[in-house]
């Protein structure tokens, strides 16, 4: 059985999908989004399921480089919340 690999945009380490978080760009609101199912249609970027990496996407925007849309500091939050 084949598992899908996705890679984390912060450490750019290379995990299974179920192991990651995915962000989409939500375009009704104009604001990054967790995926909770990992199933919206549209682009989406991947971090890992720990606190390190989520302070290194925050750091380097790499969420809003990827989706050419602003993140609030709440997001990063709420990521740290879901872990």
């Amino acid at each position: 059985m084949h598992i899908p690999l996705r890679m984390c945009a912060a450490c750019r380490a290379h995990r299974p999908k179920r192991e990651l978080i995915r962000l989409m760009a939500d375009e009704d609101t104009g604001a990054i989004v967790p995926d909770a199912d990992n199933k919206a249609t549209g682009r989406g970027v991947y971090i890992c399921r720990n606190a390190e990496c989520i302070r290194l996407a925050q750091k380097k925007r790499t969420a809003q480089k990827y989706l050419k849309m602003k993140a609030s500091d709440d997001l990063y939050k709420l990521l740290e919340d879901m872990i």
